[in-house]
């Protein structure tokens, strides 16, 4: 957002609203259990979360993916 405002603040202005939907995702469940959703996504050996943790519904886990997926886009 602070590169791009200089050069065009049209797309510093969007940045935000394309990541809200992975903010909200990251943050509806306690940390950092949707985090560690997100890395193990990529490949990282760490969805495991300790006690009194849990990792993440099957509906959970999608919606995470589904807003990183949307902000890779």
């Amino acid at each position: 957002i602070i590169e791009s405002f200089p050069t065009d603040p049209a797309i510093a202005r969007e940045i935000p609203h394309k990541i809200t939907p992975f903010i909200q995702a990251i943050f509806s469940a306690p940390s950092p259990t949707p985090i560690k959703a997100a890395l193990a996504s990529d490949g990282f050996d760490c969805e495991s979360v300790r006690l009194p943790l849990v990792t993440l519904t099957s509906e959970e886990k999608s919606r995470v993916l589904n807003a990183l997926q949307s902000v890779r886009a």
